[in-house]
């Protein structure tokens, strides 16, 4: 793992056994670049608890910078 790169995994994934990784972005070539596991919920609107929580996320995560 190259710490300039890639982020740490959190202490919490390793030990649930449920984990699973659902989504991953970078920015590159210019862009925004996404993986997504599009099967992880089987509507759409889990989807959008995962953007409004990401959207959360960031807006705590700055707010305490």
């Amino acid at each position: 793992m190259n710490p300039e790169r890639d982020l740490e995994i959190p202490e919490v994934v390793p030990t649930d056994p449920q984990a699973q990784e659902v989504v991953r972005g970078w920015a590159a070539g210019g862009g925004l670049v996404w993986a997504l596991r599009s099967g992880a919920w089987e509507d759409g609107e889990s989807w959008g608890i995962v953007l409004a929580d990401l959207a959360r996320h960031i807006a705590y995560t700055v707010h305490e910078a």
